[in-house]
């Protein structure tokens, strides 16, 4: 078993790691079988954090999960020489370093642990990135422990008494260092700026829309309000002609449907005003929510007015 040992190690000092079974000296090969291999030089290349190879079977995803995983469970440092792997394969999420060692104090509380059975190394690079220390760990597991005896089963009582943002570097940043991003970090800022682009979109597709209904709903209530003024100027027109030849007195000018309009949309915005509190008549460049103009300060109270206006304007020429 030591010429095993030694053949393991001297696999993993390999640049890069080479773990084929034809390399083993022929005394280690008649100790064991190939399948034997794999598996110990698999369980140790995981133990070392190496980088995955074929030779270790399974597929790449796999293997990081179970990288990861075991390292956590066994307090390690996060792997950052493997974290371009970890950024470009599509099938594992997105872990940072923040996320890796909160999951760490996570498992660590529920399984009430001492802060102390992090190593040193571990310890002050958690602390660096989360900004959770041995006074901040105790604070926190004795808010998890008054939450009842069922904090244990529940992660997000954890989570909850955990930083939920890393914390920002208090090393001085000096103007000759250069900062390398990984692909980790590039696909991170990527789904970052596409999210925000989305969620842009949605507000100028939902303005565009709330300025098309508003638009629309005051076209149609000066349409009808100028056809009602047009037929009751008629009628009266037709009333004071009547009037006036049966008395001998002068018969009025005729109201036209473009005078008609035109008042209308003086009462329309006098009524909008007083009613609603929104100048529906006034100037449009006073620039209202989300970018609308005065006449369109709130989606249902300018529909309101707009589709009210007509109606207030018939029961005031019935009064």
């Amino acid at each position: 078993m030591l010429a095993l040992a030694e053949c393991l190690e001297a696999a993993a000092d390999a640049d890069p790691p080479d773990w084929r079974w034809g390399l083993l000296p022929e005394a280690v090969r008649a100790s064991i079988s190939e399948g034997e291999w794999q598996r110990a030089a698999r369980a140790h290349s995981l133990g070392v954090q190496g980088p995955w190879s074929t030779a270790l079977g399974g597929d790449e995803a796999s293997y990081l999960e179970e990288l990861l995983r075991k390292s956590r469970e066994k307090c390690m440092l996060y792997p950052y020489h493997l974290a371009d792997a970890l950024g470009r394969n599509p099938r594992l999420p997105t872990i940072t370093p923040f996320d890796y060692y909160q999951e760490m104090l996570i498992e660590t509380m529920r399984a009430e642990k001492s802060f102390d059975t992090i190593p040193n190394f571990t310890a002050a690079d958690c602390g660096r990135l989360v900004g959770v220390g041995r006074n901040e760990f105790l604070h926190a597991l004795n808010q998890c422990r008054s939450k009842g005896w069922l904090w244990k089963r529940r992660r997000a009582i954890i989570a909850s008494s955990l930083p939920a943002a890393a914390a920002l570097p208090t090393m001085p940043v000096l103007h000759w260092w250069q900062v390398h991003l990984t692909k980790a970090a590039h696909k991170l800022l990527a789904q970052r700026a596409a999210a925000r682009a989305q969620g842009a979109a949605r507000q100028e597709s939902l303005r565009s829309s709330i300025g098309e209904r508003i638009s629309q709903a005051l076209k149609e209530a000066r349409e009808a309000a100028a056809a009602h003024h047009g037929a009751s100027g008629a009628a009266a027109a037709v009333n004071g002609a009547v009037l006036g030849t049966a008395t001998g007195g002068p018969v009025p000018p005729p109201t036209t449907a473009l005078h008609a309009a035109s008042n209308d949309g003086d009462e329309l915005g006098a009524d909008g005003a007083d009613d609603e509190g929104a100048a529906v008549g006034g100037s449009k460049d006073v620039a209202g929510p989300h970018g609308l103009s005065a006449e369109q300060l709130s989606v249902l109270g300018v529909i309101e007015v707009a589709r009210g206006a007509p109606n207030r304007m018939i029961a005031s020429d019935c009064h």
